[in-house]
């Protein structure tokens, strides 16, 4: 890193090899067409400026940033980001005590922990709520850190809880620079667990809303195993609170099935009906 005047230059080696390896080459090249135009003036002029142009475009790779010194007053603040869009509802995260709850209960928890009145001995700690600007139903990352910069007058740092699950928005990598230049470093907490807890789901049922006498009526089901080995279960179809019909399920590791149960109504009525899987040993979310 090189500081001169009011501007930082940033690099790696491999940038700085690159550039110095171009440079002296165009020197080279330079040099060379101006000896052999027999030293005019003119070819000097062109390739003094074709030289700058050069060294013009290798500085763009050096990440040129102009860097302005800030007196800020008053305590710094650090914002922690919360995630609240509705991906966060998800239950798989296992508390201490081995019951599982959601993911914003679990960082809303983890808010109101020691380390967060450590933080607040000499810095002001303050919590948002974030999701996207279209609501709950998406996540933009970048927006929430992009207002948090431009809104903080003394930001220490932020700290982001969330599921990262961000599908809304532009990368929030694009503030990685803006973020540096302000000596701003962001963190991050990301909640809930890399895979699927072990549990068997009822995704989706549809039946229709009326059938002709004598007509069976058909149930069409996707059911869903999260555990890493085959499952055994029984699907249960009610009417008015009563098994009328029931079927073994075999359900491959990892997978997803669909198919139909059908029930013959004994006689004309308004039925309600409800679609049971049974519990499986080792399920983390029961019922």
């Amino acid at each position: 890193m090189l500081e001169l005047l009011d501007w930082r230059l940033t690099w790696d080696l491999a940038d700085a090899v690159i550039a110095l390896a171009v440079l002296g080459l165009s020197v080279y090249l330079s040099r060379k067409t101006w000896l052999r135009s027999g030293k005019k003036n003119s070819v000097l002029a062109l390739e003094c400026l074709r030289f700058l142009t050069v060294f013009m475009i290798l500085a763009t790779l050096l990440n040129p940033e102009q860097v302005e010194q800030l007196d800020k007053k008053g305590e710094p603040e650090i914002v922690c980001l919360l995630d609240v869009s509705g991906s966060m509802s998800t239950l798989d995260v296992i508390d201490s005590n081995g019951s599982v709850e959601s993911r914003i209960d679990w960082a809303r928890k983890s808010l109101d922990s020691d380390w967060k009145r450590k933080l607040e001995q000499n810095s002001t700690v303050t919590v948002r709520n974030f999701s996207s600007q279209s609501g709950t139903q998406a996540t933009n990352l970048s927006m929430a850190l992009g207002d948090t910069l431009e809104g903080t007058g003394n930001l220490k740092a932020v700290l982001f809880l969330s599921d990262g699950d961000s599908n809304d928005g532009p990368s929030i990598l694009s503030l990685a620079g803006k973020c540096r230049s302000s000596g701003v470093p962001v963190y991050s907490i990301r909640v809930g667990s890399p895979k699927p807890l072990p549990d068997l789901a009822l995704e989706d049922a549809f039946a229709p809303s009326f059938a002709l006498q004598e007509e069976k009526i058909t149930i069409n089901y996707r059911i869903s195993n999260a555990f890493d080995t085959r499952q055994k279960s029984s699907l249960k179809l009610m009417a008015n609170e009563q098994v009328v019909s029931q079927k073994p399920v075999l359900l491959p590791a990892s997978e997803e099935i669909a198919g139909s149960i059908a029930w013959l109504p004994p006689g004309e009525g308004d039925y309600e009906l409800k679609l049971t899987l049974d519990q499986v040993p080792g399920e983390s979310l029961p019922g």
